[in-house]
């Protein structure tokens, strides 16, 4: 059952000045825009919750009440709701704790991109990824992409890219050499929690780069830690034994089949690039580069292999699984394709 809702003010009342003033007014402890952060979180809450969440117990409790939240949901004043409701901008239930919920998601949404964000603290520059020079050798094809990537990275300020396209595009291999930078984390979407994500971030030996892949099978719940951390690398964690605020820039370098399921708010925060599949060539050209550089195959054994397998599949896993099969012995091939049903030719 939906909560009783209590009157909202009409929704021209409020204008993007009265949002960013309540935004200067309740900044975090370190200066960084908090309610900003907050309000992103509840967008993106709603937004998937609505999407129907991935079956989590909290995603099932936010859908039951009609995508509505509470305060600790967003980490967010008590106060600073109060306001937002007062103008307008959210709806507040009429429990003695209240449940709140987005009036216009749209246009919070755009107030909330034209916010001036405010000037850098003092503390210099971010640490910087350190793409290696030779990170994409073995990666035939997708030339501009390898150039954003370059790019991205060298920004001062985090710069986040999703690259979306069905499998073996060869996605996973450029994430695989972004990945090469040092202190560079690799994750697949379906293994990342909330919880592992702040923990991962929080740690010291974090490095500056998170790359995630499969980030359509992250589950709904979990994203918004991710927004938040994209959006100006602030870490929370408020617990009764713990408190932790750390705001740590991260270059976010992910992948994905589709962009199905992700919020509009998430992808907002990346540079989306859709990678085309390989041509014959390029994908027999991958896959003996790949064999090579990273199987250590001899170059004529991996051209064979390659030229077999590129007609049959545009998977560069598959070549890599007959090279392993066979051992790099070039006599052992016929009874592999045997085993895999291959007819011969």
């Amino acid at each position: 059952m939906m909560p009783a809702a209590e009157p909202t003010a009409a929704l021209t009342r409020w204008t993007e000045a009265d949002l960013w003033a309540l935004l200067d007014k309740y900044p975090g402890r370190d200066g960084a825009p908090a309610l900003r952060i907050s309000l992103l979180s509840a967008l993106a809450l709603e937004a998937t919750a609505c999407a129907g969440g991935d079956g989590h117990d909290y995603g099932a409790c936010l859908r039951h009440h009609g995508a509505w939240w509470e305060r600790q949901d967003v980490r967010a004043e008590g106060a600073a709701l109060s306001k937002l409701a007062d103008a307008g901008i959210l709806r507040r239930s009429g429990r003695r704790h209240p449940d709140y919920q987005v009036v216009e998601p749209d246009r919070l949404a755009r107030a909330l991109d034209a916010y001036p964000m405010p000037a850098a603290s003092a503390e210099g520059p971010p640490d910087r990824p350190a793409l290696p020079a030779d990170a994409f050798a073995g990666i035939s094809g997708h030339a501009e992409v390898q150039a954003l990537l370059r790019l991205a990275l060298g920004a001062a300020k985090p710069v986040h890219v999703l690259l979306v396209g069905p499998p073996a595009t060869g996605k996973s291999l450029l994430l695989e050499a972004v990945a090469s930078c040092p202190g560079a984390t690799y994750w697949l979407g379906g293994t990342v929690t909330k919880a592992g994500l702040r923990d991962l971030l929080l740690a010291q030996a974090a490095g500056p780069v998170l790359v995630l892949d499969e980030l359509d099978k992250m589950g709904a719940v979990d994203l918004p830690a991710l927004l938040g951390v994209m959006e100006s690398g602030l870490v929370t964690v408020l617990q009764s034994r713990r408190q932790e605020r750390v705001v740590r820039p991260v270059w976010v370098v992910a992948g994905a089949n589709t962009t199905r399921g992700l919020s509009v708010e998430l992808r907002s925060r990346f540079h989306e690039r859709t990678i085309a599949a390989y041509t014959a060539d390029e994908l027999c050209r991958v896959m003996a580069e790949v064999l090579v550089a990273r199987e250590g195959v001899d170059p004529e054994l991996a051209q064979e292999i390659a030229t077999r397998c590129h007609r049959r599949t545009p998977n560069v896993r598959e070549a890599v699984r007959v090279a392993r099969l066979c051992h790099g012995d070039r006599r052992q091939l016929p009874a592999v394709w045997d085993a895999l049903g291959w007819p011969p030719g």
